[in-house]
């Protein structure tokens, strides 16, 4: 009996000693699991892809911004201070509850000249205005901004007048987000360099979205409540404050462009059309004045922008010349892609011999067309901006070309006066 006793004692050890092996092996094994479901998880969220926009999607994209996908255009050759890398792309932002409001800085820009009103230049803009209406297009719809940079000259059309931008408005993100540099809120400058050629040389709306989400702090989504749509609503609109206390006034560009294909977004849908108001008729859109566009621009491109060294980089990506001389514009259809040339402003450069150095961002819709651009051929150099809400403009392929023409002969002529 006593060797039964010690015989089950030492089975009852030996049982508990298994089970302990058997249930760390079990719980090492789920740990083992848990790193691997952790890590391909990890490189989820860091690796991204841009799928392409699909047939249906397509028939879908003028009922809103610009015309953008994710086109496969030669980057602009002629980017001397900045290196283009397109195959950087952004991870996308984990959007999170903020605990409190984006950091708050200002667009600085150095000493915006005042500059005055001219009745010689007044009456180029004129001609231009006439110019439209013998073509029996409505004079209603367009405004117009002309700065002459060498004289501080300035004349408009309706200027002042905010209007839709369609993807002029990136110009302005752009700024924005050199604004974050400066100030140190973004660490990595070159880590966006891809995104921000795709969104500035060939006008993506995928590389817009990520650099607007970068740069606010949020992410597109379902609609939100209470304070957590009040929270993402102040972030978002942080782009707007940024240019206002600047004294950019009334300006609102805190909506993204579309379509967004990795958002699934042909049109704005959830937090995105809660930003635009309920009233579908009647929606709280982009709106930019020529006036404010063509400030920006001329900010830009006499390095008044933030810093001399960021103005400089700005300009690059803003460059055309290269596109335009070597004439791969031609090769790009403005039906599908973003064509920077064709129909804009800077068509009518590649027609002349004279060498002119050309910058610019122009946005299009089915029922707008919009440029701001920078013309410089070594004595004459001037601003203009450009921007029509109506059908008959944006189908119009010859009419900013032709404006085009008849202002670079008449400040020539002006200017050969002098």
């Amino acid at each position: 009996m006593k060797r039964k006793k010690n015989y089950d004692k030492r089975f009852s050890l030996r049982a508990r000693f298994q089970f302990f092996v058997i249930a760390n092996t079990v719980a090492t094994i789920f740990v083992l699991i848990g790193l691997f479901l952790t890590q391909k998880k990890d490189t989820s969220v860091t690796t991204y892809s841009s799928p392409s926009i699909s047939p249906s999607a397509i028939s879908s994209l003028k009922k809103d911004d610009l015309l953008s996908t994710n086109s496969n255009i030669l980057s602009n050759k002629s980017l001397q201070s900045v290196e283009s890398n397109s195959s950087k792309i952004l991870p996308p932002v984990s959007f999170q509850q903020p605990k409190q409001p984006i950091q708050e800085i200002a667009y600085k820009f150095i000493d915006y000249p005042d500059f005055q009103q001219n009745k010689q230049l007044q009456s180029i803009i004129d001609d231009v205005v006439n110019f439209a209406r013998n073509k029996n297009l409505s004079t209603e719809e367009i405004s117009i901004s002309l700065i002459d940079v060498n004289k501080g000259e300035i004349a408009g059309y309706q200027e002042n007048k905010l209007r839709f931008p369609a993807s002029v408005a990136k110009l302005f993100w752009m700024v924005a987000l050199y604004g974050q540099f400066e100030s140190s809120i973004l660490q990595e400058p070159g880590m966006f360099d891809g995104d921000l050629d795709k969104m500035i040389q060939e006008s993506d709306n995928e590389a817009t979205s990520r650099i607007i989400d970068y740069i606010t702090d949020t992410r597109s989504g379902s609609e939100l409540k209470g304070i957590q749509y009040q929270n993402w609503l102040y972030k978002r609109t942080w782009i707007n404050r940024f240019f206002q206390k600047a004294g950019y006034q009334g300006i609102n560009i805190s909506n993204k462009t579309f379509p967004i294909p990795s958002e699934m977004m042909d049109l704005p849908k959830g937090r995105d059309l809660q930003l635009r108001g309920s009233n579908i008729k009647n929606q709280a859109r982009n709106k930019i004045s020529t006036q404010q566009a063509a400030r920006l621009m001329y900010e830009i491109a006499n390095k008044r922008a933030l810093s001399p060294e960021s103005s400089q980089k700005m300009m690059a990506w803003l460059d055309r010349t290269e596109i335009i001389k070597s004439g791969s514009w031609k090769n790009i259809d403005p039906n599908f892609y973003f064509n920077p040339i064709k129909g804009f402003l800077g068509e009518y450069f590649a027609t002349i011999s004279q060498p002119v150095y050309f910058a610019s961002k122009a946005g299009w819709t089915s029922k707008t067309r919009q440029e701001v651009a920078y013309i410089n051929d070594g004595k004459n150099i001037y601003i203009l901006a450009i921007f029509v809400e109506s059908p008959d403009y944006a189908q119009n392929w010859k009419i900013f070309p032709e404006i085009s023409k008849l202002i670079y002969q008449k400040m020539r002529d002006r200017n050969n006066k002098y």
